[in-house]
């Protein structure tokens, strides 16, 4: 089963990508699945002649910021997507879902669209299921974008006073209310059973039923578990990858799960004799101690 990339692994990706696609004039693009272009007919004219001077993240959402249009191509990797640069010396840089059959020969059959850059240079956008998609927009539509997300670990929204107050009046359960991007942007299963772990409580529990010492905690751990994700560029396990100078590479947090994907293990914490179950909560498989989470 594939999980879609979190906050780490697609921040993993733009820090990748970003010292070889900017500030290079885009001379052609070319759309081989129509799919995943959204909203706009004329895609293509509105690239060519453009260079992409930052890129961005908000949660799991790359924004590629356009000159001299002053407009922002969106970019979302959904469950499959992946970015992948390549110059005419073969060299390759990027990262996403990928297959490692494939990704040493590009274009492939999971190609979606092609950006080729004046020293003719390619930036490929594969996907293989079509659900990842490409989007242009203004500045107050990326304003409105920006709007619909939470506050995020690592920015300075991502505060004590704000988190505590995301807290008041809710009757979700803890899981539920981590993963909804609108609360909290970025995590996705694996950080979020993995936060509810270090902070030594049961996804399962409700938000009402939470004290001020255990919002604390799970503040703690959001901060901790995603800013060490980022330094290990994110979690590997078959799909998600890493491409430097044309050798894949893995998301070293693999090492560090403590709860996902360990079922059956020992509880790293409380010893061989209590074991991590999994069970289905919130419509997700759910990973926790049954004995240190209270």
């Amino acid at each position: 089963m594939k999980n879609m990339p979190e906050l780490p692994e697609v921040e993993t990706v733009r820090r990748i990508l970003t010292p070889y696609v900017l500030n290079k004039k885009i001379i052609k693009v070319q759309i081989l699945a129509d799919k995943i272009i959204k909203g706009e007919k004329d895609f293509a004219q509105k690239i060519i002649g453009q260079s992409f001077t930052k890129i961005n993240r908000r949660g799991k959402l790359l924004i590629f910021q356009l000159f001299p249009s002053n407009l922002y191509l969106c970019a979302h990797l959904k469950m499959t997507g992946q970015l992948m640069y390549a110059n005419k010396n073969v060299f390759k840089v990027g990262g996403g879902h990928g297959d490692n059959r494939i990704d040493f020969h590009l274009p492939h059959q999971y190609t979606r669209a092609i950006f080729i850059f004046e020293d003719k240079s390619k930036l490929f956008f594969n996907d293989l299921r079509l659900f990842a998609y490409l989007k242009i927009v203004d500045k107050k539509i990326l304003e409105k974008i920006y709007s619909a997300y939470g506050i995020e670990p690592g920015l300075e929204n991502f505060n004590w006073n704000n988190f505590k107050n995301l807290f008041k009046k809710s009757q979700r359960s803890l899981k539920a209310f981590l993963l909804d991007q609108s609360k909290i942007a970025g995590l996705g299963n694996i950080y979020v059973d993995e936060i509810c772990y270090y902070a030594k409580i049961k996804p399962m529990r409700k938000i009402s039923d939470l004290s001020v010492t255990e919002i604390k905690r799970l503040y703690t751990a959001c901060k901790i578990i995603i800013a060490k994700a980022i330094d290990h560029c994110g979690t590997t396990f078959q799909h998600f990858k890493i491409m430097e100078n044309g050798k894949v590479k893995k998301g070293g947090f693999f090492n560090y799960l403590q709860v996902f994907r360990q079922e059956g293990k020992a509880c790293k914490r409380c010893g061989s004799k209590y074991l991590i179950k999994k069970i289905k909560f919130a419509g997700r498989g759910t990973h926790f101690c049954d004995h240190c989470q209270a």
